[in-house]
């Protein structure tokens, strides 16, 4: 009897206990190196970031604020084995840039890499003021009568400066600053020396203007073109605190107070 309740425990043992080949862990063995070009750059340079796998890569995910938001990249037959991504950036301190790449057997491999920004030549735009625009102190809001003050407009501005698509390395735009809202034309001028605006000075940067009325915005630069541009590398050999830019056709009229490094 005691013999086969020890026989019968024994298979319960190896039953329960036993290891098969469909239950050991798959190890994939997938390995990814992450190589800036350099880790040292200025303002606005464009900074290329190789990523390389030993399996085909499906999609990457990439980061430079701890995925609080995320860039991805892919396609349907996938990306290879390598790939190279691009950067730039217009604030300095050190970038960490995060990378999550994913194989087609969906492993996951995080990797990161730091970048150092420098100021390099960068100018730092302090403050904007409009000096004109086409019917300034005029009516813009009809519905108010000639002598009410809400007839102006509600003046904001954006600027806009270069920035290069992470996958392809083209060059386009990206929206840099829009700025609050000058009620009733205000003063037209806006202190923006916190917002730490660096540009390099071989840049331009394109410049927009608008009438917010709440529920719907008039373009104050008469367009298209709904934006223009200020080319900023007319100044490089004097290197003025005070950038003037005027549109004569448009009574565009405007002033960039800046600091030049050292």
């Amino acid at each position: 009897m005691k013999k086969t309740i020890y026989l019968t425990l024994s298979i319960l043992l190896w039953a329960c206990g036993g290891s098969s080949e469909d239950d050991s862990p798959i190890f994939d063995n997938f390995t990814v190196n992450v190589t800036a070009q350099k880790n040292t750059l200025v303002i606005d340079e464009v900074v290329t970031v190789a990523v390389t796998a030993n399996k085909n890569i499906s999609s990457i995910q990439v980061s430079t604020d701890n995925f609080a938001t995320s860039q991805g990249a892919g396609t349907s037959s996938g990306l290879g084995t390598a790939t190279t991504l691009y950067f730039n950036f217009d604030t300095v301190g050190t970038k960490t840039i995060s990378i999550k790449v994913t194989n087609e057997a969906g492993t996951v491999v995080e990797k990161s890499v730091q970048l150092n920004v420098q100021r390099g030549t960068a100018l730092k735009i302090n403050s904007l003021k409009i000096l004109s625009f086409h019917n300034i102190n005029q009516t813009w809001d009809p519905e108010f009568s000639s002598t009410d003050s809400n007839r102006l407009a509600d003046v904001f501005f954006s600027l806009s400066k270069r920035n290069v698509h992470l996958t392809n390395g083209n060059l386009g735009s990206k929206l840099w600053i829009k700025s609050v809202i000058k009620q009733n034309q205000g003063d037209l001028t806006w202190n923006l020396t916190a917002y730490n605006l660096y540009i390099d000075p071989n840049l331009s940067i394109w410049f927009g203007l608008a009438d917010d009325d709440g529920t719907f915005k008039q373009d104050l630069l008469m367009g298209p073109p709904f934006e223009r541009e200020l080319k900023l590398s007319n100044f490089i050999a004097t290197k003025p605190t005070t950038l003037r830019f005027t549109v004569p056709e448009i009574n565009l009229d405007l002033e960039l107070n800046v600091e030049w490094p050292n």
